[in-house]
């Protein structure tokens, strides 16, 4: 019976495998590729020449040598946990089951964050560039912008990638850029941006959103490259990937449950429950996979807000904002409102028009060429 409950366990894993709903999704399965829990990856030989307008003959056939390569799926072991047999009488479910569920789940996520570090970039190159962004400033980096992205897909179209498959993978503070960028974006995509099931398509590209981002550092060698971290890093810079989805697959290999009863147990008279899966992604090739990351900028030289007078202030009334490095304002906000007019009246000083405003607290910000400023809260009444 243990063995057959086992057997049944494992099938349920490997059939309710799926990754719903994620940009893993958007990738090819090739389990039948698969045997041993190692995958045999065929590699295409040369494509043939396209003749335009040939009067010569006879046509020579050419040769495809085609050939593969194999690797070894990754191992996904999850760590035991118990099920006293008190627990099984006393709760209001069954919790065995529950506790596969929760190990199912676990492997789904774990295996999608390990899938989207091996389809990552691994270095800047010719072939797998790694753009920054160019946006405002915020919180000591630059937001990742549409106009990013646009120079990204024509990027991309110069090295001859098709349209179709292109895929991003957003980090958590790119996609909060894109939507910050746009109000009716942000309403718009704001509940898929809960769940990180995106899906949507914009300028050219398929986004997701994904908790785990991978992290790039500047190449040791070469200071204006970036090069991929380890796994699990802390360091460097999160990234948001970019994926040709006909160029990369998946494979789910072979599930196995530990378990052993607590009859079986006497020393502790509880269930343990574990499992292994084998799973994996590769790129089949460089072609459309690239990186872009935030780029760095100078907080020295951003606008900072020590104080605005008064702080309490009718609507279509007058505050002065005092502070450091205002030469150049280009815009001033009252939460997301523009102000009236402005004066910048010298690199510490600002004096500023509210526009109408409903009664409320408003966030005050400066922007500059250098990035937005700290915000100060003044109360409209």
């Amino acid at each position: 019976m243990p063995q057959l409950q086992n057997e049944l366990a494992e099938r349920e894993l490997i059939k309710q495998f799926r990754h719903d709903n994620t940009w893993l999704g958007e990738v090819r399965a090739k389990n039948n590729w698969v045997n041993n829990d190692v995958i045999k990856i065929p590699i295409r030989g040369a494509a043939p020449t396209v003749l335009i307008n040939n009067t010569s003959y006879p046509l020579d056939p050419s040769t495809r040598n085609d050939d593969f390569k194999t690797a070894s799926l990754h191992k996904y072991d999850t760590e035991n946990t118990a099920v006293t047999d008190d627990e099984l009488y006393a709760l209001p479910y069954e919790k065995v089951s529950d506790v596969q569920e929760q190990h199912r789940e676990t492997l789904e996520d774990v295996t999608s964050e390990h899938a989207l570090y091996a389809l990552s970039v691994a270095q800047d190159s010719l072939t797998t560039p790694v753009l920054e962004t160019t946006g405002d400033v915020v919180n000591g980096r630059k937001r990742l912008t549409t106009a990013d992205l646009i120079k990204l897909w024509e990027k991309l179209g110069k090295m001859n990638v098709p349209k179709a498959g292109r895929v991003i993978v957003l980090s958590t503070e790119h996609a909060a850029d894109l939507m910050a960028e746009d109000s009716g974006r942000a309403k718009a995509w704001g509940a898929d941006f809960q769940t990180g099931n995106f899906g949507v398509m914009h300028v050219g590209f398929k986004l997701w959103v994904a908790n785990y981002s991978p992290r790039y550092a500047q190449d040791a060698n070469d200071s204006n490259k970036y090069k991929k971290q380890a796994f699990e890093s802390l360091s460097g810079k999160e990234a948001s990937v970019v994926i040709f989805a006909p160029n990369a697959i998946k494979a789910t290999g072979s599930a196995k449950r530990y378990a052993v009863e607590a009859a079986q147990n006497p020393r502790y008279r509880q269930n343990e429950i574990g499992f292994r899966l084998w799973f994996g992604a590769w790129a089949l090739k460089d072609e459309g996979f690239a990186a872009i990351v935030s780029a760095s900028a100078d907080v020295s030289a951003l606008p900072n807000i020590g104080s605005v007078s008064p702080s309490a202030v009718a609507s279509e009334g007058t505050v002065v904002i005092s502070g450091t490095n205002f030469t150049g304002a280009t815009a001033v906000k009252f939460g997301a409102t523009a102000a009236a007019s402005f004066t910048v009246d010298s690199n510490n000083g600002i004096t500023a028009v509210l526009p109408v405003l409903a009664n409320g607290n408003y966030d005050v910000i400066v922007i500059t060429a250098a990035g937005q400023s700290n915000a100060k809260s003044i109360s409209v009444s």
